[in-house]
């Protein structure tokens, strides 16, 4: 018996139809696939060409610190004030990440500024609010002759016997440096003085000279007055 006896056209049909689909079935296969045909979980990072998921390809919200690498968000990543208080941790920025001069009094916290925060001689008159201060800022027996407006000085004064007549004055011109016109005038004897015979401050006359008077109501003839330490201050 010889092949060509059972060939019909039947057979012939099924022969070519095997064949073709044999021969294409991998064109046939790639246009038929869908989500259906992989099994969940199957689709590996190896199945992945370089830089072929896009954003578009990402549901919106679905990327999570895990999925970014350390150091990996850089602050061309960061969109121009959108980071807030609660994005930043707990004291993690330091001066060096404040810009100088950056901080304004909108940005401090009442009362949150104290000594400690403040720099030895950091604070001139500038940062100060006129009228600002009062007693209760400085501290005890803090000011000297040298934080008060006006003059100061402490010296030794010495007249000669019968200078002053009895029951007269006579003024007395002192240098003081720092003494304005119109200034108050504080003169303060520190030494035993002839009973009756006494000094106070009168005026400043010009810049940086105060009158002084010195009195004898003693009933007597003025005594020396030799090296006698006094204290003299003005006040605007």
């Amino acid at each position: 018996m010889t092949l060509t006896r059972h060939l019909t056209f039947a057979n012939v049909c099924s022969a070519l139809a095997l064949v073709v689909a044999t021969s294409t079935g991998t064109a046939y296969a790639a246009t038929k696939i869908r989500s259906t045909d992989i099994v969940n979980g199957q689709v590996k990072t190896a199945d992945l060409a370089k830089n072929a998921a896009t954003s578009a390809k990402i549901k919106n919200g679905q990327v999570k610190g895990a999925d970014l690498g350390a150091g990996s968000v850089t602050t061309g990543k960061v969109k121009d004030g959108s980071l807030t208080a609660v994005d930043l941790l707990l004291g993690s920025l330091t001066g060096d990440q404040v810009a100088d001069d950056s901080l304004g009094a909108d940005d401090l916290a009442a009362g949150s500024v104290g000594g400690s925060e403040i720099q030895t001689d950091a604070v001139g008159a500038t940062e100060i609010d006129d009228d600002s201060v009062d007693g209760g800022e400085i501290i005890n027996n803090g000011l000297t002759f040298a934080d008060i407006a006006g003059g100061g000085s402490t010296g030794n004064v010495t007249i000669p016997a019968g200078a002053v007549p009895n029951g007269r004055c006579e003024n007395y011109s002192i240098g003081i440096a720092g003494a304005s016109v119109g200034d108050a005038v504080v003169f303060s004897v520190q030494d035993d003085m002839q009973d009756g015979v006494f000094f106070y401050g009168a005026r400043v006359s010009s810049a940086n000279t105060v009158d002084t008077v010195l009195c004898n109501l003693s009933g007597a003839a003025q005594a020396a007055i030799t090296n006698v330490q006094t204290h003299i201050l003005t006040f605007r």
